[in-house]
């Protein structure tokens, strides 16, 4: 188990910032 898989509030932080940039980019039209 690497100790990069733990949860802290920086990685939550950063994967929450990924999500919101990926879902703002990768919109699509309806």
């Amino acid at each position: 188990v690497l100790a990069r898989d733990k949860r802290t509030p920086e990685s939550e932080r950063f994967s929450k910032k990924l999500m919101s940039y990926f879902n703002k980019h990768r919109r699509l039209p309806e």
